[in-house]
Formats: structure tokens, C-alpha cells, sequence
């Protein structure tokens, strides 16, 4: 059960306040999401170029091209198994990458505001 809590990922409920708002003027007002839509595939493209080449082949044609787990398999050869860890780990190194490109953009807001 630890090892479980551990490596669990977040689920729409444990989304952040600004994060859950998005979402909520997203579903409300869907319209107005193709303002966003230009900055966020820069931000999709960004991340995925700094992915390893497995990561970003697993990611492209689970979440982009959304096939299933048993077609990528048959498809690189890799286990549906291994095709699953795959994911599982390009999805942590996404979310390090995320995190070190918001922390990094803060930070330098911060020091510029500063000076």
C-alpha cells in the first residue's frame, strides 16, 4: 500500500484551485478555450521535444493519437506491460519537466521584479 501511494497519479479531484477554475470556465464556456489553444500545443510541442524518443513515441500514440495499449504494443513490439510502464514513467517525466519550466519562469519573474 505504500509502495501504491507512492507512485499514484493525480486524478481531476486533486486538481489545484487555478487548475479545478480552468477547468470549470473550460466546461462553461468551451468557446473560448481556442484563445488558450495556440499557447498550450507550444507548450505540448516544447515538452514532447525534450522527451526521450521512447516517451515521446509512447505519449504520441496513447494520448495524442489515443490508441490503445494492446495496437502500441503490437505496433513497437514492446509488451502491453512494458508499454504501460512506458507511459507511466514518460507521465512523471512530463510532470518534471512542467515543474521545472514553471519553477524556472517564477523564479526569473521574481528576480526581474526584484531588480
Amino acid at each position: 500500500m505504500r509502495g501504491h501511494q507512492r507512485n499514484r497519479e493525480t486524478t481531476f479531484t486533486e486538481l489545484s484551485a487555478p487548475e479545478s477554475d480552468w477547468l470549470d470556465r473550460f466546461v462553461a464556456n468551451p468557446d473560448d478555450a481556442g484563445e488558450n489553444a495556440d499557447a498550450a500545443r507550444q507548450l505540448v510541442a516544447r515538452v514532447l521535444e525534450q522527451l526521450s524518443p521512447p516517451a515521446r513515441l509512447v505519449i504520441t500514440l496513447l494520448e495524442i493519437e489515443d490508441r490503445p495499449v494492446k495496437e502500441i504494443a503490437e505496433l513497437t513490439g514492446w509488451s502491453a506491460t512494458l508499454v504501460k510502464v512506458r507511459a507511466f514513467r514518460a507521465r512523471a517525466e512530463m510532470r518534471k519537466l512542467l515543474a521545472k519550466m514553471a519553477k524556472d519562469k517564477y523564479c526569473n519573474r521574481n528576480l526581474i521584479a526584484a531588480v
